[in-house]
């Protein structure tokens, strides 16, 4: 069929006013309603007819963490829970804490104790080991203590916060802006409970068990951070308790055997004297800086060295090392051996072209050594300054705000102001090729080598 026959294609071209009206008109227009099926079983429509759609209900959730998230005393406010909403199964080691920067360990403490704490840590230009060490005793106060944790073990009796103390005295306990901070970020479970954290046991340094407050390891950490806080040998000594080298008698100092004792109670107050004493003298045995002390006996003449360490069973113990000390001058006093002839320095002017350019005893040095008391002041004297040097090792160069115990700084300049007497007295006792008290030395024995000398 040809497709040129058909009819022919009509285009109706219409205004628009007519295409609006029956668009219009169009969109008006109701759709017809479905036909009912004639017969026959509809199982669908029986089913929407006479059953009701079943419909999940929401349980509310459930809320694991019911109980206090917080713990709140003294002016901290430490979280139970992690961001992940767990509870946190201990406090965080100082080790641990160590690896974090400054600016970190000082928000975890504006975070704890508020903006006043850390700017108060940051204007006492305190490290980071104390300050983690500080973060760990405060977190054990609300959480159970971690097993790497290096912090002694100290009844509570012994955790005195010093309150002319700045650095180390918290907030003052009762409701005050400090203490009672708001932290409105922080929500509150929707239940509270009564439950309280378990309470670890905690031991004595000598292995007696130690009875827990009932708020949960309510130590006063602040004195945990004392004991913890290394102390340096330049470190001026500023508490009235931090003199003990000058004040200190033999009574005072804690004799503890490293043997254990039969009766408990008696090993018992032992092991507590010791801890009283030892946070008294700023002293603790894990701390490399802090863990021997120097200190002077007023009502005897002699010096002791204190040494604190721990043993393998976890009991700390203090050995304490008498020293002689010479009144007159220098602390160490040493024999010296019998010789046939004592040494002695000829009367008259010594030197080169002095009165004994002839003198035939230059060549064995008879009569131009040092006396035999200088020459014991002289081992004094270095004996003494090596002492000092290795408790002080960049002594007499000290920090702007450090100082040295004033006992030991009288003693060094008295030491040095007696050696330059000496090099004055023996101008040849550090040359080779002069005797101490000046004169050359004679090497050959021709009277030609002397007069060229002269």
């Amino acid at each position: 069929m040809d497709p040129s026959k058909g009819k022919a294609r009509h285009t109706n071209i219409i205004d628009d006013t007519d295409a609006i009206a029956r668009v219009m008109q169009a969109g008006q227009r109701r759709p017809q309603p479905k036909k009912k099926n004639a017969g026959g079983f509809n199982l669908a429509a029986l089913q929407n007819a006479g059953v009701s759609k079943f419909k999940l209900v929401k349980k509310s959730p459930a809320t694991p963490n019911a109980g206090p998230r917080f713990f709140e005393e003294d002016g901290l406010k430490i979280p139970l829970y992690d961001k992940s909403g767990k509870r946190k199964a201990t406090a965080r080691a100082s080790k641990g804490l160590r690896n974090k920067n400054l600016d970190q360990l000082l928000d975890i403490v504006e975070e704890y104790a508020g903006a006043g704490k850390r700017k108060q840590f940051k204007d006492a230009d305190v490290t980071k080991s104390e300050i983690a060490d500080w973060i760990e005793a405060a977190e054990t106060r609300a959480l159970p203590p971690n097993p790497l944790s290096k912090l002694p073990a100290v009844p509570e009796a012994d955790y005195e916060v010093d309150p002319k103390d700045p650095l180390w005295n918290d907030a003052p306990k009762g409701t005050n802006t400090d203490a009672k901070r708001k932290h409105d970020n922080a929500p509150e479970p929707a239940q509270a409970s009564q439950q309280t954290p378990k309470k670890p046991k905690t031991h004595h340094a000598d292995g007696q068990k130690v009875k827990q407050s009932p708020a949960g390891h309510k130590q006063k950490h602040g004195q945990a951070r004392c004991d913890t806080r290394k102390v340096r040998f330049e470190e001026p000594l500023q508490e009235p308790t931090a003199h003990p080298p000058e004040e200190m008698t033999p009574e005072e100092i804690p004799t503890v055997s490293t043997k254990h004792d039969g009766d408990t109670e008696e090993q018992a107050r032992k092991a507590e004297n010791l801890a009283r004493f030892l946070h008294d003298v700023r002293m603790h045995p894990e701390d490399p800086d802090g863990s021997s002390k120097v200190v002077h006996l007023t009502s005897q003449s002699e010096a002791r060295i204190l040494t604190a360490s721990t043993l393998k069973t976890g009991r700390t113990v203090l050995h304490n090392t008498p020293i002689p000390q010479n009144q007159a001058k220098r602390h160490i006093t040493l024999s010296q051996p019998a010789r046939a002839e004592a040494p002695f320095v000829k009367k008259g002017r010594h030197g080169r072209h002095a009165d004994f350019a002839h003198d035939p005893d230059r060549r064995f040095g008879r009569g131009h050594q040092f006396t035999r008391e200088d020459e014991q002041g002289l081992e004094e004297y270095f004996s003494y300054s090596g002492q000092v040097l290795k408790e002080y090792p960049k002594y007499p160069r000290i920090g702007e705000h450090q100082g040295i115990n004033p006992g030991v700084e009288d003693d060094w300049k008295e030491n040095e102001s007696w050696y330059r007497r000496f090099s004055r007295k023996y101008p040849g006792h550090a040359v080779a090729h002069l005797w101490p008290c000046g004169c050359e030395r004679v090497r050959g024995g021709s009277e030609g080598e002397e007069s060229e000398e002269e």
